[in-house]
């Protein structure tokens, strides 16, 4: 009778167990979705009020963004380890803009292999590297120092790049439902090319032109990756390809596009009241 009942207690016990792990599982996926949807709706505000801000007073919101994209070039460039001289400078900025001038989501009207081989060309000129997909198999390294999944295969590369911006061409993408699409659609394309991992080096940083070259077509500014963030960038991008995680990257990646409109939306409006002393003082 007393083992019985001991074996009734601890069934009970498994089971109290396994309900409160249920429950604190659902509690942390509802406070998770809550500050998610927080997030993208302080991000739609703010693009918001700078497209609103652009409309009135286009010339300082101009200037700010170019600032930014300054900005976002250095910390490009940093990223990968590279030094922020002129010629790194230039030629990521002719790529950004091939990018920007290009990248609009529904109406990629370029054979898309020759358009993203021209964004790295421009963007690798004067390297070993060429405007060629790579000609080996890879293997990426963990955070920890072991070896990761392998990327696609090199034969793979031309094919999966295409299916790619084919998908960016689709009719859904043709017709976005808004900023807020076009935005999640460039987080997505983003972690889309840095697994494929296209080009010999500086994938990353491709990533990251392209991710910019579409969200600038959508009206928002430039969007720097601080070096600061490195680590938090790495471990992110880590649990999406291994655990299949897209919370953490996609996360990380609005709270940037957040600083970074704020930080534009603040100088934009500091431009235009300096001016707006200046054109006093004239008077």
């Amino acid at each position: 009778m007393d083992r019985s009942k001991n074996y009734t207690l601890i069934i009970n016990l498994i089971f109290f167990l396994v309900w409160s792990c249920g429950l604190a599982y659902c509690i942390y996926r509802y406070w998770k979705l809550k500050a998610r949807r927080e997030l993208k709706e302080r991000v739609w505000k703010l693009h918001k009020e700078l497209q609103e801000l652009e409309a009135v007073d286009p010339f300082s919101v101009q200037k700010a963004i170019e600032n930014q994209f300054e900005k976002y070039a250095r910390h490009s460039l940093q990223m990968e380890c590279q030094p922020t001289n002129d010629v790194n400078m230039n030629q990521l900025k002719t790529a950004s803009r091939l990018a920007e001038n290009k990248l609009r989501i529904g109406s990629i009207d370029e054979e898309n292999e020759n358009l993203i081989c021209q964004i790295y060309g421009e963007m690798m000129k004067n390297t070993n590297f060429t405007g060629r997909y790579r000609v080996d198999n890879v293997k990426i390294s963990r955070l920890d120092g072991s070896l990761c999944i392998n990327r696609p295969r090199h034969e793979d590369v031309a094919k999966l790049i295409n299916d790619c911006v084919e998908q960016l061409n689709s009719e859904e993408n043709k017709c976005p439902n808004g900023p807020m699409q076009i935005l999640e659609t460039a987080i997505e394309t983003k972690m889309q090319f840095m697994f494929i991992h296209p080009f010999p080096d500086a994938n990353g940083m491709l990533s990251s032109t392209i991710f910019n070259g579409i969200l600038r077509n959508a009206g928002f500014p430039w969007i720097p990756i601080p070096c600061e963030s490195k680590l938090k960038y790495l471990q992110a991008t880590e649990e999406y390809y291994d655990q299949n995680e897209y919370c953490s990257i996609y996360y990380l990646m609005m709270e940037l596009v957040e600083e970074s409109l704020q930080e534009v939306i603040k100088n934009s409006k500091l431009k235009r009241r300096s001016e707006k002393k200046l054109s006093w003082l004239l008077v």
